[in-house]
């Protein structure tokens, strides 16, 4: 019998092994929300979120040294933006802290596997100029 888990896209990454172990379970993080009650976290948010971090992933994968560090900040401007939206969307109720802790280490960490000293940054963290949520 097929499950909601087996319905949701699992985020595919092909970068660093830390990365990939941090989003592995991305999915199951917003399901459990919904099991718990949670019912705005639907099978199309959940699978947006692991596109959106998915496709960002590919993205900067794809970057190369010349004009690096604009190139993932204006990345990183895109998938926070797209998250914003997202989240506005719905009310501001889909990424509350508990999301945020859990996104921007992973949106932050590709970055930086990619190259961007997180350190050039407030607090370590790029995504600090655009988040919203």
């Amino acid at each position: 019998m097929r499950t909601v888990k087996d319905s949701v896209m699992k985020p595919n990454f092909s970068n660093a092994e830390k990365t990939v172990s941090e989003v592995e379970n991305l999915a199951d993080y917003f399901i459990d929300l919904r099991e718990d009650g949670m019912d705005r976290y639907t099978d199309t948010i959940i699978t947006t979120i692991c596109e959106e971090i998915d496709e960002y992933s590919n993205r900067i994968q794809k970057i190369t040294s010349q004009a690096m560090n604009k190139t993932i900040l204006t990345e990183i401007e895109r998938i926070i933006g797209r998250l914003n939206n997202l989240n506005a969307a719905n009310n501001g109720d889909i990424l509350e802290t508990d999301e945020r802790e859990l996104l921007v280490p992973i949106i932050n960490g590709i970055a930086e596997d990619a190259g961007l000293d997180l350190d050039n940054f407030e607090d370590g963290d790029p995504t600090l100029a655009f988040r919203k949520f």
